[in-house]
């Protein structure tokens, strides 16, 4: 038998989503279940080879599927729980964790990128940025990920290792490590003339992959805990760094 349903969450309070899905799923072992929604109630991280994204364009419809995503999503279930949405988005900004998805949404709001606020997405670290990468150019989501300086760090070697090999051996090349807490290795005042130019040019590679670091450490050293800039200079490479994130 099969069994189809266009936005099954019309009319529903947003827990009676969650049963009737949990309800379609037991169905769905026996039968065939169909769902047209825009309801993150009816999206989890163990259906996704089953999700189909439709996009319209000029043209057309665009189709994207995670038929040939060959990542496990399971051990990112709290991401899912609280990010559902992402499957829905157009755009997605990917951030380290709890103080960023907090300060950065308040700051754009406050800079003339509010467009921007409904797009963050809080990771736990910058390690898995690459399974996010893969993820939304599957879903035909357009990604940028936005880290602290210590992700340059020689250190960070889980994060190197996805980048490109040639960026990896600049950052080798550089061999500064630092710490979220105290970044000072790779601070300008602390590096010669060089290793600024390398630090610079390993930025700038990054950045042409939608990957944007933070020049100066991490976001406490942007933005207090009311999202307010602690002085110019920070503040003006935040909304350089979000009039590129906005044109992607």
């Amino acid at each position: 038998h099969f069994l189809f349903i266009d936005e099954p969450e019309m009319g529903l309070h947003p827990q009676a989503q969650q049963k009737l899905f949990e309800a379609l799923k037991v169905i769905a072992q026996t039968h065939q279940v169909f769902i047209s929604t825009h309801s993150e109630n009816f999206i989890s991280a163990e259906q996704v080879k089953n999700i189909y994204k439709f996009h319209k364009v000029p043209d057309g419809v665009e189709i994207h599927s995670l038929n040939n995503f060959n990542e496990d999503l399971k051990p990112y279930r709290k991401f899912f729980f609280h990010h559902h949405k992402l499957f829905f988005t157009d755009k997605a900004v990917f951030v380290e964790g709890s103080d960023d998805i907090e300060r950065y949404p308040e700051f754009c709001e406050n800079h003339n990128f509010s467009e921007l606020k409904k797009d963050f997405y809080a990771l736990s670290g910058s390690g898995d940025f690459k399974i996010f990468r893969s993820l939304c150019d599957a879903l035909g989501i357009k990604s940028a990920f936005l880290f602290d300086i210590d992700t340059i760090s020689c250190t960070v070697t889980l994060f190197n290792d996805s980048f490109d090999k040639d960026i990896a051996l600049k950052i080798k090349q550089l061999n500064k490590s630092c710490t979220k807490k105290d970044p000072t290795n790779l601070l300008d005042e602390n590096l010669s003339s060089d290793d600024v130019l390398k630090k610079n040019e390993i930025i700038s590679l990054l950045a042409n992959k939608n990957i944007f670091i933070l020049q100066n450490g991490a976001i406490e050293q942007y933005l207090d805990s009311n999202a307010e800039p602690l002085n110019n200079k920070r503040k003006m490479e935040l909304i350089s760094l979000f009039d590129k994130i906005k044109t992607i």
